[in-house]
């Protein structure tokens, strides 16, 4: 639905333009709702700017059937993420209890009609994986009580593409119960066992 450019904005920095598709804009209701939760999303996000160093990360997995989870040090916490580079990252806002910024209510569309989603953008005083800090600050953050009994246990939240792009590559395996975020022309040991 949506088209996205990067450009440098008035404050000279590198940014995400997002435009709505003409063929979308004659429906007033997708708009709003598709405009706001790219704002939250566009907050929540940081991209990885030109020159910053990676380094890369092996943490363990834990698998419930097929799906992935990591411990995630949220505020000086451990906490369990799921892994799911298809989303964006995502606390559970039942489960962790952190300072609020932004809220949007905003209806998303079922089968049986449309329902009320409320979103919060979060602040994270720390965020790292595997001993890694990540250089996130904010997130979204919203109840995942259908994901915790779907999987069969609680989960803290969610470990999206958002923080994905800060490396080169991600591999998740299954064989070792690894997550590996590598960088580029990375030649440690378990890289070139695996390759």
């Amino acid at each position: 639905m949506l088209t996205s450019q990067w450009r440098v904005g008035e404050d000279h920095r590198r940014a995400k333009y997002y435009r709505l598709q003409e063929e979308r804009a004659s429906r007033p209701e997708v708009a709003r709702e598709v405009l706001a939760l790219m704002l939250i999303a566009a907050l929540a996000a940081r991209p990885v700017r030109a020159g910053e160093a990676c380094n890369g990360v092996t943490t363990p997995v834990t698998f419930s059937g097929r799906i992935g989870s990591v411990r995630v040090l949220v505020n000086a916490t451990p906490e369990i993420f799921v892994i799911d580079p298809a989303s964006d990252t995502i606390i559970n806002s039942d489960r962790l209890h952190l300072s609020v910024l932004h809220t949007l209510t905003a209806s998303t569309v079922t089968t049986s009609g449309s329902a009320p989603v409320v979103w919060n953008l979060v602040r994270l005083r720390q965020f790292a994986i595997g001993g890694q800090e990540i250089q996130k600050r904010t997130a979204l953050a919203k109840g995942l009580k259908e994901l915790e009994t779907a999987l069969g246990h609680e989960v803290d939240g969610i470990l999206g593409n958002d923080v994905f792009t800060q490396w080169d590559f991600v591999t998740l395996d299954y064989k070792n119960k690894a997550l590996v975020l590598g960088c580029s022309g990375d030649d440690s040991d378990y890289e070139r066992h695996e390759r």
